[in-house]
């Protein structure tokens, strides 16, 4: 006797629409929920991050953004002209100290300023700028420039761009409102808290799961060491430790390890 496989038992009606609704309304999910009533790509860039694991090795974090050039586009088009290598920039002007700056860091401070005016009719870049904090959870900032760039004097761009944006998801490329610096960053959850602070003008459109590795990346914990939080030494840090500092909490949340923006192109 041959043995027949049990049938499958069939579905009730109201059992086979129910489950039919509900395939119906999965496959109807969007990627991209609806940021605001627009949130254009007008532009795509590529970012490609590397870190140094030794010295033989690397690892790279690729992404690729869309702009939003219609909600904010001053700031998109200082984002993308950055990102191609065109801004023209000026020093700001020739640093100043008072008598309780170290002779050591005004030096330091001044030659820096120097190499900027040597190299200031270069248009200013974000290839080799640094990841400078990652607050897991809500965002990745990076555009830290170095070098001949630091002391640029970023232009302002209109505080009101890009206001119906929010920070509403994983993703969202933002800068600071009003401009004055290179900074920009991606969120790597809600962020609500940035909305006053910075404007959003693009998305990730590919690399969500390079962006969570950035997100997961170990980082400076000074202040847990020291007994306080991540949010109560914000006030007391900087992008980098200069020399002769008085931040006590310059590197807090930057990666133990190194990671820079080794190349930034406009597609």
């Amino acid at each position: 006797m041959v043995l027949q496989p049990p049938r499958p038992a069939l579905l009730e009606p109201s059992r086979r629409a129910a489950l039919a609704t509900t395939i119906a309304a999965l496959c109807a999910v969007r990627p991209w929920p609806a940021l605001a009533e627009s949130g254009e790509i007008t532009d795509r860039i590529r970012l490609e991050f590397a870190q140094q694991l030794n010295a033989e090795e690397k690892q790279y974090f690729r992404l690729t953004l869309g702009l939003f050039g219609k909600d904010a586009p001053v700031a998109t088009a200082q984002f993308k002209a950055l990102c191609a290598g065109t801004l023209a920039v000026p020093c700001e002007p020739e640093p100043t100290f008072d008598a309780m700056t170290m002779e050591r860091a005004a030096r330091s401070t001044l030659a820096v300023w120097k190499q900027c005016v040597a190299s200031q009719a270069e248009p200013a870049t974000y290839d080799g700028s640094q990841i400078w904090r990652v607050i897991q959870g809500r965002r990745v900032d990076a555009g830290a420039v170095r070098g001949k760039f630091a002391l640029r004097d970023p232009p302002p761009t209109p505080p009101t761009e890009g206001a119906a944006l929010k920070h509403s998801e994983a993703g969202l490329l933002s800068v600071r409102r009003g401009g004055g610096t290179f900074d920009f960053g991606i969120t790597t959850g809600p962020d609500p808290a940035s909305d006053a602070d910075y404007v959003v003008i693009g998305r990730v459109v590919d690399g969500l799961d390079t962006l969570a590795a950035l997100d997961a990346l170990p980082v400076v914990k000074a202040a847990a060491m020291m007994g306080q939080s991540d949010r109560g030494a914000e006030g007391s840090r900087e992008k980098s430790c200069a020399y002769g500092s008085t931040e006590a909490y310059c590197s807090q949340l930057k990666p133990l390890k190194k990671v820079t923006l080794a190349r930034a192109a406009v597609l």
